[in-house]
């Protein structure tokens, strides 16, 4: 009899992954919260373990790291890490709950122990290629690392990669998001002028597509520049993430 994580997933329940994913990208954090929290009981692990990492990511956008390590630990438990070979649709959701863990020990800079999660992550995608949706995430998160340990060059590096990489998705979010991280790279690397030119641009573009929280972070990179009229910009953007239920801590 095939393990769960072989079987074809019940495309109810990745439509309600996906939906609960796409509201999130676009700053409705409650129904994003409660999208993903109602498959908690889903029949399918690699099911929960998605939306467990989910709501991991949801929360660590909200400053809520210590909860955010609570759901990516349990997504990993249902990944099916360490039981034997991982079914393709495992190999995705160990590495988001790796990659998630490693983005939660950022907040409080335990940079080492990201390291470690990000090696166990990179390990898995050798053995397992061509998973290039979460092999773009460890990209984020290890040029997120540098950053956090003020390496500028390293940021430089990975956040290029990652925009790199990027450019062969259909998903804009991904796309923006990328650059994002390349633009907050810049800032770090004391690239300050392209940093500004990036974050105007990633907030315009976030902001047409209705991508709330990418435009809100572009609007905090403009903001530490010291644009003029971007304190504002952000805070109207923190209201309007607000009101769709995404309180930051």
């Amino acid at each position: 009899m095939p393990t769960s994580s072989a079987r074809p997933p019940d495309p109810t329940s990745v439509a309600a992954w996906s939906g609960a994913v796409e509201a999130g990208a676009r700053g409705w954090y409650s129904a994003a919260f409660t999208g993903a929290r109602a498959l908690r009981s889903d029949p399918d692990p690699i099911v929960r373990s998605l939306s467990s990492s989910l709501e991991g990511s949801l929360l660590r956008q909200l400053g809520r790291h210590d909860a955010a390590s609570v759901r990516d630990g349990v997504a990993l438990r249902e990944s099916g890490l360490g039981r034997g070979a991982l079914q393709p649709r495992a190999v995705d959701a160990v590495v988001d709950a790796l990659v998630g863990l490693a983005a939660d020990a950022i907040g409080p800079r335990r940079t080492s122990r990201a390291d470690v999660l990000l090696a166990r992550a990179e390990d898995v995608l050798t053995e397992n290629p061509g998973h290039s949706r979460v092999s773009l995430r460890v990209w984020w998160v290890r040029a997120e690392v540098a950053m956090a340990r003020g390496d500028g060059p390293s940021a430089l590096s990975a956040a290029s990669r990652a925009v790199d990489a990027s450019q062969a998705f259909a998903s804009d979010r991904h796309r923006i998001k990328s650059r994002l991280v390349l633009c907050a790279a810049r800032l770090v690397a004391g690239e300050h002028g392209a940093a500004a030119v990036d974050a105007r641009s990633v907030r315009v573009d976030a902001e047409a597509l209705g991508l709330l929280p990418l435009a809100w972070a572009a609007s905090s990179i403009s903001e530490a520049l010291g644009e003029t009229g971007a304190a504002t910009v952000r805070g109207a953007l923190e209201v309007a993430i607000r009101s769709r239920g995404g309180v930051f801590s």
